[in-house]
């Protein structure tokens, strides 16, 4: 079994927590081991080893939403001069350090500069859209025979 892939805190990714699952639900079906002694194995509840047999996809985790007591009000103040942002050259956009100063000076807020950091990374990440992905297929098109020439497969 993939023990060190099966962490069994929710924070972990869903690939880590989908073998998990597959290995607890091989444990039962295959192996013919209880539910009890799959969840004392894997050490996780007898829940959670149900809700893997029922379905080895996980369903989808809560986040609750972030809670800023001070800088909350003024999120929409930080959100209005990042889209303004994207009108001007990329050297004369805020930095977060620029856009804590302004805060101070403009607003009288008092808020710690890391905070800001935290939010105006997440803002950028919303207002500006992150680069296109792609996905390549890791097949093997081609074998080595044993003499050292190629041959397609």
């Amino acid at each position: 079994y993939r023990q060190a892939m099966v962490s069994v805190d929710r924070t972990t990714s869903g690939v880590e927590w989908y073998l998990g699952e597959i290995d607890r639900r091989n444990a039962v079906n295959k192996e013919g081991h209880s539910i009890r002694a799959t969840a004392k194995e894997f050490k996780v509840h007898r829940r959670d080893v149900r809700q893997a047999l029922a379905c080895a996809i996980p369903r989808e985790r809560k986040s609750a939403p972030k809670v800023r007591p001070k800088l909350g009000a003024y999120e929409s103040t930080v959100r209005a001069w990042l889209t303004e942002d994207l009108k001007v050259p990329k050297k004369q956009r805020h930095s977060a350090t620029r856009i804590w100063q302004r805060l101070i000076d403009e607003c009288g807020a008092d808020v710690s500069v890391s905070a800001v950091r935290v939010m105006v990374r997440e803002l950028k990440a919303e207002i500006i859209e992150p680069p296109a992905t792609a996905m390549i297929p890791q097949v093997h098109l081609w074998t080595c025979s044993p003499n050292g020439t190629h041959d397609s497969a």
